[in-house]
């Protein structure tokens, strides 16, 4: 499998498209990413680690659902091989196994489809959707390529999945304009993606999505998803504002309300999570009493999302307080484990 995972770097590799556009940009915001993802680590490294094992490629590199099934389904479902990679580099390690599943998607084009189980069981499946799962991916995938500078490749079908993505901008902006979580993971995609293949026409696109989501959050900073509070969907749209931030700060199209918007997302999460640890889940309008389910599974907490979100907080803003409730998280989850669709008491 290592041979065929070494051809599938050497053909990524073929690929580099090398542009003078936006190079200092770029490695600007690969620095700082590595940078970042160091002092995250170094805030827990043993929750790191144990955060993103679950994410392992198999010989094929394959994670997540494509792993479960036993074949690549779905660039939507390689999700957190980006956070593998970015491991990886921080840790000093050798990142080939990660990177293999991080660029499988790019070079499975046949394997692109995103199926997920709409309201009442039906299945749903259009283009629309596929480009939502496509931007999930994107996020995940493009800041991963900026901080492994060494390959920072722009692979045969990016920009068809870029076009998917601005195709139907104006479908994604309407469908998602009360989940801020995916206003935001679209955005990244766009300013990470643009980055990454130096088309500021592509970055301008992130700003519409990131102003959609910061007037979904509230004056006390909670992010309202579907017009109620979620804690877990909450962590989740900070680590993603976190990811944002220093793109948004590095280039020409300013980084508007970010770090002020980062900070009030903190202090509403960082108050969710008391001495013990046990993050308040018992209100959640989507997960956990919220009923809302993936695949036929009820929805828990996005632990590893929500202490990034935290720790990420902590890092770019110096905040203490931010470390201080990652650190409280990370107690009760080695105390209990996360388990499938995890959910927390009420505290």
């Amino acid at each position: 499998m290592m041979t065929r995972r070494c051809a599938w770097l050497a053909a990524i590799l073929a690929m580099i498209g090398t542009t003078a556009v936006m190079a200092d940009e770029r490695e600007l915001i690969g620095n700082s990413i590595r940078q970042v993802d160091r002092a995250v680590i170094r805030i827990d490294q043993q929750a790191v680690v144990g955060l993103l094992q679950s994410l392992r490629p198999n010989d094929d590199g394959l994670i997540g659902r494509n792993r479960d099934v036993g074949a690549f389904d779905s660039a939507r479902m390689q999700m957190g091989a980006g956070d593998r990679v970015r491991m990886s580099i921080a840790l000093g390690g050798d990142v080939d196994r990660e990177l293999s599943a991080l660029l499988l998607p790019f070079i499975t084009p046949e394997g692109r489809s995103f199926r997920q189980n709409a309201p009442g069981g039906i299945a749903v499946d259009n283009e629309a959707l596929k480009a939502s799962g496509d931007a999930f991916f994107l996020a995940d995938a493009c800041p991963a390529l900026a901080a492994a500078n060494s390959v920072s490749v722009e692979p045969t079908h990016l920009r068809e999945l870029m076009g998917r993505l601005l195709a139907f901008e104006e479908a994604l902006l309407s469908a998602d304009r009360r989940a801020p979580n995916r206003l935001l993971y679209t955005a990244l995609a766009f300013r990470a993606c643009g980055s990454l293949i130096g088309d500021e026409t592509i970055i301008a696109r992130a700003m519409r999505f990131e102003d959609a989501a910061f007037a979904l959050q509230r004056d006390d900073g909670v992010f309202l998803e579907d017009g109620g509070t979620d804690t877990s969907y909450h962590g989740v749209s900070m680590r993603v504002l976190s990811e944002l931030t220093p793109y948004a700060e590095a280039t020409t199209q300013g980084a508007n309300n970010h770090r002020a918007s980062l900070a009030r997302a903190s202090a509403w999460l960082e108050a969710k999570i008391p001495d013990n640890g046990e993050l308040n889940s018992s209100a959640n309008n989507r997960t956990c009493g919220g009923g809302e389910t993936f695949f036929g599974r009820k929805k828990g907490v996005d632990v590893r999302n929500v202490w990034f979100g935290l720790a990420r907080a902590a890092v770019l803003l110096d905040r203490t307080s931010a470390k201080n409730a990652a650190n409280r998280l990370t107690t009760r989850i080695r105390l209990g484990g996360i388990p499938e669709g995890f959910c927390f008491a009420k505290s």
